[in-house]
């Protein structure tokens, strides 16, 4: 039975990796054939008519979500509807200034309005509104909205944010058109009742405690809130490995089950008439499990809560009908439920580490016959999941502190038993005031002060283990760690364990040199620009993509998680072309992120000591050849566009120009300096393709062979321009846009010759990946 719960899973997390789904007809069709493969008498033919039920599954959820998506007809197109305003709306400041974004579904579209797709009641659009308004979950309003189906940025080692949209089930994302909002309606039928709580206690906890340090905090762990969190705050909790305290999960779930089961235990002794009626597990359960419920409801139905509560259900629903459940198989029952109902799960790290975590201590703990003492319970758990994740951390990017699993073993009981029930006895208590809800919040604020202390000082006083990334860690690396892990976590007695620690350790390897003389990366940062250029030894970071808000910039979510992906992460050189938000915006965020040797700029940048970049700068790196051709020294430039840094990088007899944002002047400017100077095979595409840019005689200069274009999907300003479009296919030149094919990829290989480009998305194909829509801003 467990092996095909397994294969059946095995099946769903297979078709996260299509690149296309065949038409849903056929798939229907064929289901009955495979009845006699899952009833067969042979193991292995049940085993694969499991496998192939699973991929059935997920083809069929595959499709049930793209055709919710909005339609391409529909993208751009205003749109008059009426919604009702779901979860918690946020207010934060963008480059834009003030911005609201919330959730909201769809009731139905108004009189006259254009589209089926927005007629459809239970849709779900995620929406900005840029300005002051004063929008409250349960709120039904009549507005014009512009809207795009789900699409994110395809970058290497960035988050898939198109799929992590299908899995929470939006549908579209847009802004609401025009000034102001048209009306609120009444709410009647609009629901969001436990969204109205949220709210109100978010409300009443602001104003009891909203100015203390950790309020944003105590939040995260009563109503799952975290929009208070810093960019660094997150840093801290990854480095210390303890993010799953702050974000609503497993744990907390459990936790307050398990605190509700020994409450109704308690009461059930109280009451010996009910107790001799009810069993007292039935009964215990029928009260602990809606508890669980209203917390999770509380925590905003988050993907990680739903994948609690359900993995919570299997266990509940054996304990009710009082049969015997062997770990492994609510183990296999949890996990084919939750792929079955959450199919894109599979793509989150987070569904991963959990479910690592649970086989883990399942292996280790489960069948023991010498139970572990409260004492040992404190600190071996800890140990055997701090084990158990330490290479997928690795693998996935995310460093941790050498001295994490100490700082668990500290940080979970002071969460588990002062924190959380501290935190949610005081909001059960506001309704009756003040005064016996603020001793309860103030020793759960306390705590978290003592917790952040903890993690401060854990984060900063020992230097994260060694990073990994997809690139760097080769598959026989992998393959030691993971039979490293498992020997690790066998029984005391098994025979020299600690040869596991030792297949572990070439994990900690330093990453190997790039696998070409040349690489160079155009990365997916929206309307803006980010290149990175690596030699065998040395990398430069050629601009960093725009700050698209105070909690989200392309250095730190975008940049950085790919230098980490495809090599060495550490920066020897940040060439920054100039000040404009679009390009300089991630800077910081990068440098925050990760150690940069040096900085040179166009144009001073607010907050970053850098060097001027000059023409006749060179230097040379491994073979390749790096030289500055603009701006000129002491130059200041009639427009900031036209003192961007343009580079020019030759390897093995192969050039590319890195031209930023130069217009008409600057190109001129260097006809006039050196018009065989500009001669290029890979041109990064001036200003995303503006008519002010890529004049004729420019273009012409170049005569590149591949021209990439940075601009972001159905940007405002229409870039690239027909015209300039026109231009470059008059010359035969082959144009590449990081709107459609994700990051871009320039190797020159060992041998000295010019590899195809390659585009993220049909590099590592997925099926969602053709539905129209934007990037995320």
């Amino acid at each position: 039975m467990l092996a095909g719960m397994l294969a059946v899973a095995t099946g769903i997390v297979a078709t996260t990796r299509l690149g296309s789904l065949p038409g849903a007809a056929p798939l229907i069709a064929a289901l009955p054939l495979l009845v006699p493969l899952l009833f067969s008498t042979r193991a292995a033919l049940r085993t694969g008519g499991c496998l192939l039920l699973g991929l059935a599954l997920g083809m069929l959820r595959g499709h049930e979500m793209l055709a919710r998506a909005l339609p391409a007809e529909l993208e751009g197109q205003d749109l008059a509807v009426r919604v009702c305003v779901e979860g918690l709306p946020e207010r934060f400041l963008d480059v834009r200034g003030e911005r609201w974004r919330f959730r909201a579904r769809v009731l139905d579209a108004l009189p006259g309005a254009r589209g089926a797709w927005a007629a459809r009641q239970g849709r779900r659009v995620e929406l900005s509104w840029y300005g002051a308004g004063d929008f409250r979950p349960g709120d039904a309003w009549s507005m014009t909205v512009r809207l795009r189906a789900p699409r994110g940025f395809v970058n290497p080692g960035g988050r898939d944010y198109q799929a992590w949209l299908l899995a929470e089930g939006i549908d579209a994302s847009g802004y609401v058109v025009g000034k102001a909002p048209h009306a609120r309606l009444a709410a009647r039928g609009c629901g969001a009742h436990l969204d109205r709580l949220r709210w109100s206690l978010r409300t009443r906890l602001a104003e009891l405690v909203g100015n203390e340090p950790q309020f944003g905090k105590l939040l995260a762990v009563t109503i799952g809130d975290d929009s208070r969190f810093r960019p660094s705050d997150w840093e801290v909790f990854a480095l210390t490995g303890t993010t799953h305290l702050m974000v609503i999960s497993g744990m907390h779930i459990t936790l307050v089950a398990m605190l509700a089961l020994l409450g109704a235990k308690r009461v059930l002794r109280l009451w010996p008439g009910l107790h001799g009626r009810v069993p007292a597990q039935s009964a215990a359960i029928w009260a602990a499990f809606p508890c669980a419920l209203l917390y999770g409801g509380l925590a905003g139905w988050s993907v990680s809560v739903q994948r609690a509560l359900l993995m919570l259900a299997v266990v509940f629903v054996f304990g009710v009908a009082e049969r015997h459940l062997r770990a492994w198989l609510a183990f296999g029952c949890a996990l084919l439920l939750v792929l079955v109902l959450q199919p894109m799960a599979a793509l989150q790290t987070g569904f991963w580490l959990s479910f690592l975590a649970v086989a883990a201590l399942i292996f280790v703990f489960s069948g023991r016959v010498r139970q572990p003492t409260r004492l040992q319970l404190l600190w071996q758990p800890q140990l055997v999941i701090a084990i158990a994740l330490a290479g997928p951390l690795l693998l996935a990017g995310q460093p941790q502190a050498i001295l994490a699993p100490l700082v668990n073993a500290l940080a979970i009981p002071l969460v588990d038993l002062v924190v959380v029930p501290c935190a949610l006895l005081g909001c059960l208590l506001l309704p009756l005031g003040d005064v016996l809800a603020w001793p309860l919040l103030r020793m759960a604020l306390l705590a978290l002060d003592l917790l952040w202390w903890l993690l401060a000082h854990a984060a900063s006083w020992n230097p994260p283990l060694p990073e990994g990334g997809g690139v760097s860690v080769e598959t026989w690396r992998v393959l030691l760690a993971l039979g490293g892990t498992i020997w690790l976590l066998l029984p005391r007695g098994f025979p020299a364990r600690a040869i596991g620690l030792v297949l572990m350790l070439p994990l900690l390897l330093p990453a190997r040199a790039a696998p070409a003389m040349l690489e160079l990366w155009v990365l997916d940062v929206g309307q803006g620009s980010a290149v990175i250029v690596r030699t065998r030894e040395h990398t430069l970071v050629y601009d960093t993509g725009p700050r698209f808000s105070e909690r989200f910039d392309a250095g730190r979510a975008i940049v950085a998680p790919a230098l980490r992906n495809t090599g060495d992460p550490r920066v020897d050189l940040l060439l920054i072309s100039h000040a404009d938000g679009d390009h300089a915006g991630g800077a910081a965020g990068l440098m925050d992120a990760l150690p940069v040797r040096e900085v040179r700029g166009g144009e001073p940048v607010a907050g970053i000591e850098l060097a001027p970049c000059e023409r006749g700068q060179h230097w040379s790196w491994d073979g390749v050849d790096f030289e500055l051709l603009h701006p000129p020294p002491g130059s200041s430039g009639t427009r900031d566009n036209d003192r961007s840094c343009v580079l020019r990088v030759s390897a093995a007899g192969h050039r590319f120009l890195l031209a930023g944002d130069i217009e008409a002047l600057a190109e001129a400017e260097l006809l006039r300096q050196d018009a065989q100077a500009l001669r290029a095979e890979v041109l990064l595409v001036p200003h995303h393709g503006s008519r002010s840019s890529s004049t004729a005689a420019f273009v012409a200069a170049v005569a590149p062979r591949y021209a990439l274009v940075s601009a972001g999907y159905r940007n405002r300003f229409g870039h690239p321009h027909p015209a300039v479009v026109e231009r470059y296919a008059a010359r035969g030149t082959q144009l590449l846009n990081t709107a459609y094919e994700g990051a871009i990829r320039m190797r020159v290989a060992e041998d000295g010759s010019l590899e195809q480009p390659v585009g993220w998305r049909s590099h590592r194909p997925r099926f969602w990946y053709a539905q129209p829509g934007g990037a995320p801003d």
